[in-house]
């Protein structure tokens, strides 16, 4: 990431109140503190967490009346006068609070789905990240596909459609398949209101699927079969691009929570490129 995404100094505390002021209230992120240890390398703790905006006195004056500071599993800012501006964080029945003085704040990650803040004043405290985008991508993304997907496609808790997905941007001929159809998702995923894709999903029923996973070191495709009603589509790929539980796009499926699964380096001819997953 390049340096002129970096916020720091008041910047920095202006770009987190903005942003927590922002979000919808008692949605959960995934919050991941990275701690430093003298004698071996830095571990991380994890947990689900709320973003609660400011505290109460400037959360009244933004019209944001609900008291969820007080709750285990939240982060907020609270300070009135920057740079006297902390991030406070309950969790596992304890409460930190962290001086924003000397910040810096950096979008991070694919598709900037990561806001990841440092401090050098923090003693024991390497770098806090909040996931603040679904997106699951690399190796991750197969493990998800294969762990948790399936299984609940197999149960019959989230039915799977087809479609694909179009870039209207163009870009370098150069290039190769694959990284044009990674630069293109994380740009439709980093700003969605640009409607960067133009997605279609297909209506026909499926029967039954098979899923052969490749090795993307080895450059060994994943290979995924659809059985349809008249036919078996072969998809070959070599990376998922997965963006889990959000609302779906779709007219009709506006209100259905959808994970979108985004095939990654299939060729032209390719008949689908796009796995829509409707959790019933």
């Amino acid at each position: 990431m390049d340096n002129e995404y970096i916020h720091t100094g008041p910047d920095a505390i202006d770009f987190l109140c903005d942003y927590f002021s922002a979000v919808e209230i008692g949605k959960e992120f995934k919050i991941t503190v990275t701690l430093k240890n003298s004698n071996s390398a830095p571990s991380e703790k994890s947990a689900n967490i709320t973003i609660a905006g400011f505290n109460e006195a400037r959360r009244k004056e933004l019209g944001r009346l609900d008291d969820i500071t007080s709750k285990n599993g939240s982060v907020f800012i609270y300070g009135d006068n920057p740079p006297d501006f902390f991030l406070v964080i309950k969790s596992g029945g304890k409460t930190n609070a962290l001086s924003l003085e000397n910040a810096a704040v950096q979008p991070a990650g694919f598709a900037d789905s990561l806001l990841r803040i440092t401090s050098p004043k923090w003693p024991r405290i390497a770098a806090i990240e909040i996931r603040i985008r679904p997106v699951i991508n690399g190796k991750n993304s197969a493990d998800y596909f294969e762990k948790t997907v399936l299984p609940n496609i197999r149960s019959g808790i989230y039915l799977m459609h087809i479609g694909k997905w179009v870039s209207k941007k163009v870009y370098d001929r150069s290039l190769s398949r694959e990284v044009t159809d990674r630069m293109s998702i994380e740009e439709a995923l980093r700003t969605p209101d640009k409607e960067v894709l133009k997605t279609m999903v297909f209506g026909s029923d499926i029967k039954g699927f098979e899923f052969n996973r490749g090795d993307m070191a080895k450059k060994i495709p994943h290979i995924l079969r659809v059985k349809q009603q008249h036919n078996t589509l072969k998809l070959d790929f070599v990376e998922f691009i997965i963006e889990p539980g959000v609302m779906g796009r779709e007219i009709g499926a506006k209100q259905t929570v959808t994970t979108y699964i985004y095939l990654i380096g299939t060729s032209f001819q390719a008949p689908a490129n796009l796995l829509v997953i409707r959790h019933v």
